[in-house]
């Protein structure tokens, strides 16, 4: 579903509605659809909220707490109010900004790497739950272990990449995070078995120690 405050409102409230008028809708000629109900709730309120990260309503831009650039009619250019951060989701200056798809692409597929990390993960702790439930400790060891190991050393390891290189100050200043050294997270997973964990110079922290760290994960 399209991270969009207009259609996730309007999946989110049908779906309040399926699960209000359950009993009702079970009788109906629609009892089909009452058993998609958690579904569309779901979906709702996860389209919902992307919707309000991505500042977007049908497609338009929100401008609801107004903006931390100021444009300057003489250069041409908009800049940033220092100090000023945007209290939810993205400012809307962005929506007119030169690089704003390059920028709303990578966001979003960070983002969905994220959550699908977080949806696969509940999954292997459920099977971890199975194993253990029913006694069957050859799938535990054989297969939960080395399920998780992966997915940690792997998608869990990326999901801390990502979180770490948005928690740096790239183009504020300061020569250490010119924004033409931030790395290509892609790159660096591609990387780190083909050339040995190598970051190709550009670390996150320092050289040594996440090169380290990924001939460890490796």
């Amino acid at each position: 579903m399209f991270g969009d405050i207009g259609h996730g409102g309007a999946l989110l409230a049908a779906g309040i509605y399926l699960c209000y008028k359950d009993d009702q809708i079970r009788k109906s000629n629609l009892k089909i659809v009452s058993g998609y109900r958690y579904l569309f709730l779901m979906m709702g309120i996860f389209a919902f909220f992307s919707g309000f990260i991505y500042n977007d309503f049908l497609s338009l831009p929100w401008n609801l707490f107004g903006s931390c650039y100021v444009n300057d009619l003489e250069e041409g250019v908009a800049h940033l109010i220092p100090g000023c951060i945007y209290p939810l989701g993205f400012d809307p200056k962005w929506y007119r900004a030169e690089n704003e798809l390059a920028f709303f692409n990578s966001f979003k597929m960070k983002l969905a790497v994220i959550i699908g990390v977080m949806q696969m993960s509940i999954g292997v702790f459920l099977k971890m739950l199975n194993t253990v439930h029913f006694g069957l400790w050859v799938d535990f060891i054989f297969e939960w272990v080395p399920q998780q190991v992966f997915l940690l050393t792997t998608f869990g390891y990326m999901c801390l990449m990502i979180f770490k290189k948005w928690t740096l100050p790239w183009g504020l200043g300061d020569e250490r995070y010119d924004p033409s050294l931030a790395p290509s997270i892609i790159n660096q997973m591609i990387d780190l078995p083909l050339n040995l964990g190598s970051t190709g110079g550009k670390p996150l922290w320092t050289e040594a120690g996440q090169e380290s760290v990924q001939m460890l994960l490796l």
